[in-house]
């Protein structure tokens, strides 16, 4: 029995449907490249070609969430979802083959069909001309044709309108200048020149521009010629080349994830009472965090919550709101310490409330890193402590043992 009904939830883009949850039972890393396909998963890196990328795969599919690793681990192997079609020319315009020239004289505003299935272009010069040919590519890894812009004024180009209302894109394409400068822009239609994300000017070869979007959520993405731009002059042409576009979704700053840490031997990291423990006179005596709960319940979830998702920093947030502190940023353990190496009473993140998260190499552990760079969150014994007497966790590792890797548990997958 196959676990999705491929392609059945209808969405908001006309004639498009996305992937319906698969079960929970499923199971990416042993499901066939088939069920795979069906439940909307990217496939599976082949380890001979791919062996880093096959292993961030399987780290991503066995622990806490796919956000996880997607977000800060996999970002130059497994990418988001292009919001652009047609985003290396290689589909021309219905009737219009490789070679032949689309040209639209004396415009204004939205001019027409480009040469290029999915891309019109547009005249902010009124009075001007505007041309667009796909020619073969020559840009380096490039599909088999670019398209070839030429035009007599300022603000005139090639359009993208529309994908779906994106809060905060990060855009990228490459341009080759002959004359002139091109710029590019993501934005709201209607004006998006005004955002003038990135511009280039120099000539003679393949440059990739690249910028997040700024201002209004974006609908619509350009690439024109620009004439205010240091070091260069308004020509009578402006000309260019433009090939691979990509437009993603940028990630939200503070997604936040929620999850369960599990020890080497099989318990769970508890944030006594929901968190609150700790302060400037606390002692091994008043212990924030234990390790010797054998299911996951509501003091054993905790809540990721990025600081930095490009690094893979992030806060610990308990169940009742507030955040996990590593004292002094880390370097705290042992029977004899006088101050407790966790507190749990943090009410806003700052450093010593930063941890960054590294998977191993076995594809399913993870060590947590605290503040100062040095040290790793310890469960002393491999987990199994808790009570007034002990010290569950210490922050005074500074190399990587059996007791310095946890597995991240999803709130679905439970502790049976």
């Amino acid at each position: 029995m196959n676990p999705c009904k491929a392609r059945s939830i209808p969405t908001n883009l006309a004639n498009h449907l996305t992937f319906e949850p698969p079960p929970k039972a499923f199971r990416p890393v042993s499901a066939s490249a088939k069920d795979l396909d069906r439940c909307g998963i990217i496939h599976r890196p082949d380890p001979r070609k791919a062996p880093e990328a096959a292993r961030l795969w399987r780290w991503a599919m066995s622990i806490l969430l796919a956000q996880v690793a997607l977000a800060c681990l996999m970002s130059s192997t497994l990418r988001a979802q292009n919001l652009i079609q047609n985003p290396g020319f290689e589909t021309p315009a219905t009737g219009v083959p490789p070679g032949r020239a689309v040209s639209v004289h004396n415009a204004c505003a939205g001019a027409g069909n480009s040469a290029a299935a999915d891309w019109v272009v547009f005249v902010n010069a009124c009075g001007t001309n505007i041309s667009t040919e796909l020619v073969p590519s020559t840009l380096p890894g490039g599909g088999n044709y670019m398209m070839h812009v030429v035009t007599n004024g300022a603000d005139n180009g090639i359009a993208y309108c529309c994908f779906v209302s994106t809060p905060k894109t990060q855009s990228s394409v490459w341009v080759y200048v002959n004359q002139g400068c091109a710029g590019m822009a993501t934005g709201p239609g209607g004006g998006t020149s005004q955002w003038g994300d990135e511009i280039v000017c120099e000539t003679g070869s393949w440059i990739q521009m690249k910028a997040p979007s700024e201002g209004s959520a974006a609908i619509e993405f350009i690439v024109y010629s620009e004439a205010d731009c240091q070091n260069c002059s308004s020509p009578s042409t402006y000309d260019f080349y433009v090939d691979n576009v990509d437009v993603v979704a940028a990630p939200t700053a503070n997604a936040q994830v929620a999850g369960a840490f599990r020890t080497q031997n099989g318990h769970y990291v508890t944030a006594v009472n929901g968190g609150g423990l700790g302060g400037p006179d606390s002692g091994p005596g008043e212990v924030a965090l234990h390790t010797d709960a054998t299911k996951a319940g509501p003091w054993e979830m905790f809540t990721i919550v990025w600081v930095n998702r490009a690094q893979c920093k992030f806060a610990l947030k308990t169940s009742n709101n507030n955040f996990v502190t590593a004292v002094n940023g880390g370097g705290i353990g042992g029977p004899n310490s006088g101050q407790s190496p966790v507190h749990t009473d943090a009410t806003v993140v700052g450093p010593w409330e930063h941890f960054t998260i590294t998977p191993q190499a076995d594809n399913v552990h993870a060590t947590v890193r605290t503040s100062d760079g040095r040290n790793f969150l310890t469960a002393v014994n491999g987990g199994g402590l808790g009570g007034p007497n002990d010290v569950p966790i210490h922050t005074d590792a500074n190399s990587i043992g059996p007791w310095e890797e946890f597995t991240l548990i999803p709130p679905d997958c439970g502790a049976q």
